[in-house]
């Protein structure tokens, strides 16, 4: 089974037309056309013999001697053309940039994969915390909203219970409202398709608590806190559209 050849594997360049380049060209070139004159020296070593190489590399060494280059800018031309040298530098940096991941195909990749999973995890650690942190909470008042828990003896925190929350709210005075809450996961089903859903069971002052009101239909009524009466359902706006649009489909 053979093996690609890595550029350890050819002969080297020729050292005497290298240093034909580094006696011709100017300092802030002469790098990157010395990587362009080794890239392009081992790409024909793999498709043609050593002596055509070799030839090529020292036809391109030579062709440097009669060409042009730019005088050395003086400082004060840099100062007039402060975007231009920035736009060269950054183009310079870029080429040399590609040019070391060429070489090292295996680094590369590995650095590509690392960056890759990187963006994506702050991506997904942002778009969590965004909601939380940063956003402003979607109430009229929120600094003074209390969440209120119970303590076993053991330290854990547990819910409160339904008749405690109305003892809470009739004899606290330094609560304007107080409403009770529990999660619930119920099984929404139609003829389309059955899920479980992510829910709340509330009191009838859980919306007059947090400031807002159900952008259609009415708001829960006071005689619906008994468990007789527990058959109303208020839909978040984004469940009722996707179901109304499978129902529409179906």
């Amino acid at each position: 089974m053979s093996r690609a050849r890595a550029p350890n594997d050819f002969p080297r360049p020729p050292l005497l037309a290298r240093l034909i380049v580094v006696l011709t060209m100017p300092a802030r070139e002469r790098e990157f056309v010395l990587g362009d004159l080794q890239d392009g020296y081992y790409e024909r070593l793999t498709s043609a013999s050593a002596r055509e190489a070799r030839r090529w590399l020292w036809r391109e060494s030579l062709s440097l001697r009669t060409a042009r280059w730019p005088r050395a800018t003086t400082v004060v031309e840099q100062r007039r053309r402060p975007r231009e040298r920035s736009m060269s530098s950054s183009w310079n940096e870029t080429r040399h940039a590609l040019r070391s991941l060429r070489r090292a195909p295996l680094y590369s990749a590995l650095a590509i994969v690392t960056a890759a999973v990187g963006i994506g995890a702050s991506t997904a650690i942002f778009s969590v915390a965004k909601p939380i942190i940063f956003d402003a909470a979607p109430y009229s008042s929120p600094e003074k909203l209390v969440l209120v828990w119970e303590r076993d003896t053991s330290g854990e925190t547990s819910n409160i219970g339904f008749f405690t929350c109305q003892d809470i709210a009739r004899d606290v005075r330094a609560s304007s409202c107080s409403a009770a809450m529990s999660y619930w996961q119920p099984t929404l089903a139609s003829e389309a398709a059955a899920e479980q859903v992510n829910g709340q069971r509330v009191s009838h002052t859980y919306f007059t608590t947090l400031g807002v009101r159900p952008f259609f239909g009415r708001d829960f009524r006071s005689e619906e806190d008994t468990p007789e009466t527990r058959a109303v359902v208020i839909l978040t706006h984004k469940l009722w559209k996707r179901r109304s649009e499978a129902t529409q489909r179906s």
